[in-house]
């Protein structure tokens, strides 16, 4: 996964989590995320036919991560592009429901490649135990994810937390695009900027 070439053709998903105050909870089926998963795939569809990629990496948690995850899938009916899981640790869902353990285990059936993002050595935190829970752990893959792509898609309502710490990582990496999509602007798609150093 971490070759130059590789990461020219692969874009990463961030996002906010269901409780967020921009959000519409945990029923991912309520109609107001409608619009969303249709900006999602816009996106995806953009990055796709004016961008070459080929390669999608969720990060598998609750929310936007999720909603990518399964608009990668439905649209590989039409293009051929690979659906990867980067995980921050095995035990990602041990405190969900069992409707949420149900759909994570479905993604990890169909995703094309699942990373566990603490088992590469370059991302561990030091005394902590590979596979469990540590909240640095999801900062980690989120530097995963953006090391290992050229695109950056964020549904981001600009507010301090995990999307925004991947964000500000993202525009540290010199020719990096990033693809805002904007929860308290009806989830338009923002400016496309390239980022530079």
């Amino acid at each position: 996964m971490e070759s130059q070439n590789s990461k020219f053709f692969t874009a990463h998903f961030t996002g906010h989590r269901p409780q967020a105050k921009c959000m519409y909870g945990f029923n991912m089926r309520d109609e107001r995320y409608q619009l969303l998963y249709k900006k999602l795939t816009e996106v995806i569809k953009l990055c796709i036919c004016d961008y070459d990629i080929r390669n999608f990496i969720s990060g598998g948690a609750l929310g936007v991560d999720q909603m990518a995850f399964w608009c990668v899938h439905k649209i590989k009916n039409i293009y051929s592009v690979k659906n990867i899981l980067a995980l921050p640790f095995e035990k990602q869902d041990s405190v969900w429901t069992m409707e949420q353990k149900y759909w994570y285990r479905k993604m990890l059936e169909k995703a094309d490649e699942i990373i566990f993002v603490d088992t590469s050595e370059r991302y561990q935190i030091k005394d902590t135990i590979i596979g469990e829970y540590h909240k640095a752990k999801l900062q980690k893959r989120n530097e995963f994810m953006v090391d290992n792509s050229r695109i950056t898609i964020a549904v981001w309502d600009g507010s301090k937390g995990g999307t925004m710490n991947c964000v500000r990582y993202a525009e540290k990496n010199s020719g990096r695009l990033i693809i805002k999509i904007d929860p308290k602007n009806n989830w338009n798609i923002g400016r496309l900027n390239y980022v530079s150093s």
